[in-house]
């Protein structure tokens, strides 16, 4: 669908989830005008809509809970780790996955329930477990048989049991790219399920400071088709069915997340309806708890990135569209090719033409940049326009790279918005460091 097909009422139906319209030809989230927002605070500027964040994060637990009553879910913090957002999501009931003890502070702070965080990731540090382990967290997925020693030790050392799922490798990954597929016999995660047979009754009679309690699985990120769900989960399913058949008593499943969202304006939103069909028909008669990872899913169209154009830079063959913002704000299309739709934050009128672009930021990288040969209104410098469904693995992968600060963060909800990061000085940057006396 290129942007010449989107009629003022399908551009409206595209928007409406993202909590984005157009009022009197302005760009408004939440109902808060963009263009005062961006007026007031500048640009590049992360907008962060708090009624869609906390809209998705109830669906998505309405979904589970309809699956199975035995089901929970938890945040991927690691896709949106604002104090903000972490205190609209605590207010919806849901349970969080982090992946460092920075994560597990933010959780802390906002007042989480320790036994509704599940501590994930490929390289927990020892004292990382112990914070852990002292907080009485619900569960901690642990990678490798060095991680199993390293916590039995340090569990046995403060005279606790450290609650185990065992992350296996199931050699079989799906995802939006080979960056982001995490189940294949390749990729760094998880012990392979080969082993766990063998392994399983090892840990229990040799390990005392472990509490085995289940398995934990991650298949890959971005997955829209819901059939691919389907055959991951039945994989597993078989799996755990045949442990279960040689006395190992498994009581968790943590599916792992991977719950995609529709980037191109081209793309369907994944449904929540088939997804509980699935997760009814082939997890459910394990009879087991289940815990699922949400993250992209529910933090990704809760924002976008406001950027200005600085520079329309004509050649032989390409017309650049340079903004003010770069992949030193937004990296997933550096990063992962990621290709994120952008709109003008003022309609243009029907006389608009439509022009080609090469969406480009300002760092000195030939790889920064947006979108290639991208259809959209003609702009004009000083224009304003959005980045869409930024919300996840955007602002928390930012950087000051080329010694640009980090741009600031806007929450709107209900009509109100507020500053909930400052822009950063470079000053700030700059007291950071030091000099050594012998300089």
């Amino acid at each position: 669908m290129s942007y010449s097909d989107l009629t003022k009422s399908v551009l409206a139906a595209i928007l409406a989830p993202r909590g984005l319209s157009y009022k009197n030809g302005k760009l408004a989230l939440d109902s808060c005008h963009l263009s005062k927002i961006a007026t007031q605070i500048g640009t590049p500027s992360w907008i962060l809509s708090g009624d869609i964040l906390r809209l998705r994060a109830q669906n998505f637990c309405d979904m589970i809970a309809k699956a199975s009553p035995h089901a929970f879910c938890h945040f991927a913090v690691k896709s949106l780790d604002h104090l903000a957002a972490l205190k609209i999501l605590k207010d919806t009931g849901i349970g969080l996955d982090i992946v460092s003890s920075g994560e597990l502070s933010r959780a802390l702070y906002i007042g989480f329930d320790p036994k509704k965080i599940v501590f994930s990731g490929v390289g927990k540090t020892d004292s990382e477990l112990a914070f852990a382990l002292k907080h009485h967290i619900a569960q901690i997925n642990v990678e490798t048989i060095g991680e199993l020693e390293r916590l039995n030790k340090i569990a046995l050392s403060k005279n606790c049991l450290a609650p185990v799922a065992i992350r296996i490798n199931p050699e079989l990954g799906y995802g939006g790219c080979d960056k982001i597929t995490t189940g294949n016999k390749s990729d760094k995660f998880g012990i392979p399920w080969t082993e766990i047979s063998r392994l399983w009754p090892l840990i229990s009679k040799k390990m005392s400071g472990i509490k085995l309690q289940g398995i934990a699985v991650h298949g890959g990120s971005q997955i829209l088709d819901e059939n691919k769900f389907r055959h991951f989960y039945q994989h597993i399913a078989r799996l755990i069915t045949k442990w279960q058949s040689e006395g190992l008593k498994i009581e968790s499943l943590d599916c792992g997340g991977g719950f995609g969202i529709p980037y191109s304006f081209q793309e369907q939103e994944i449904s929540l309806t088939k997804l509980q069909e699935i997760i009814s028909e082939t997890l459910v008669s394990l009879n087991i708890i289940l815990r699922f990872e949400p993250g992209r899913y529910i933090s990704g169209p809760s924002g976008l990135l406001l950027s200005r154009v600085i520079e329309i830079k004509k050649t032989d063959s390409h017309k650049f569209l340079i903004l003010d913002g770069g992949m030193n704000d937004l990296l997933r299309p550096a990063l992962y090719n990621a290709a994120h739709e952008i709109i003008p934050i003022s309609y243009p009128d029907g006389n608009t033409p439509l022009e080609s672009y090469d969406i480009v930021g300002p760092i000195c990288e030939s790889s920064d940049f947006f979108r290639r040969n991208y259809t959209m209104p003609r702009l004009q410098c000083g224009d304003i326009v959005a980045i869409l469904d930024t919300g996840a693995y955007g602002s928390v992968m930012s950087s000051s790279y080329n010694s640009r600060p980090l741009s600031p963060i806007v929450l709107t909800s209900e009509g109100k918005w507020d500053l909930i990061r400052e822009r950063q000085t470079i000053e700030e940057i700059i007291s950071t460091e030091t000099l050594p006396k012998w300089l």
